[in-house]
């Protein structure tokens, strides 16, 4: 007979934005409940389809947007983000994450996380072999964010089972960093995802799909292992 531990864990709510509008309302809900949130920026070229303010073509109206006071990571599917991070330092990032496949100069975006003092994370998908990973100089680098999805880009993907095997590989290169998980979180997957090494967690269908998001984010925040 095995014992059952309960765990509480860090649940970040995932915002995929359709407008401005469609931020600012899902920002003032999530700043009723979590510290935390992720705000994923799409460009539909690094991934599909594209979020606001891509969507828009609106990376200009991010100068005046006034947000909740929250801890906001942006993750960036985009093609070459050192090009497009200055506008988006207009959001007040404490984390950003970057994708490894869609980066030319890491150097270059180590140095704009030091002088805009935000946390720097490495977006790892499925595919990416661990070579990549092991070549870095992570000392620079805060976390890794592994995709728990096959294509990324939109929420309410199925679970692949390769991110169990993907935390367990980047840990034994990189087993300082603290690995983050996104896509496909639930009430299923987190204890799994939990005890493969995984201590961070961005959700977002299972909070935004829910009729009462609250009351999901803290059903999520409570696992038994």
């Amino acid at each position: 007979m095995f014992l059952s531990d309960t765990v509480v864990v860090d649940i970040v709510p995932a915002i995929i934005p359709t407008s401005s509008e469609d931020l600012q309302g899902k920002l003032s809900c999530a700043s009723a409940f979590a510290s935390d949130v992720q705000i994923d920026i799409v460009d539909g070229v690094y991934a599909k389809p594209a979020s606001w303010p891509f969507a828009e073509n609106s990376l200009g109206e991010l100068a005046g947007f006034q947000r909740p006071a929250l801890n906001v990571e942006l993750d960036l599917m985009i093609k070459n983000p050192l090009e497009h991070l200055d506008a988006l330092m207009a959001l007040k990032p404490t984390r950003v994450v970057v994708h490894i496949e869609s980066i030319d100069d890491l150097d270059a975006i180590i140095a704009h996380s030091k002088t805009h003092d935000y946390i720097l994370g490495i977006g790892v998908s499925l595919d990416t072999p661990i070579k990549y990973i092991e070549t870095l100089d992570a000392s620079d680098i805060g976390y890794f964010q592994i995709m728990g999805i096959a294509t990324i880009g939109s929420q309410g993907q199925p679970f692949d089972e390769r991110v169990l095997t993907k935390i367990r590989e980047v840990q034994g290169c990189c087993a300082e960093h603290p690995v983050s998980i996104d896509g496909a979180v639930n009430k299923e997957t987190l204890p799994r995802l939990y005890t493969a090494g995984a201590s961070r967690f961005v959700v977002g269908s299972a909070i935004w799909n829910a009729e009462n998001p609250a009351a999901a984010y803290e059903a999520l925040k409570t696992i038994t292992i």
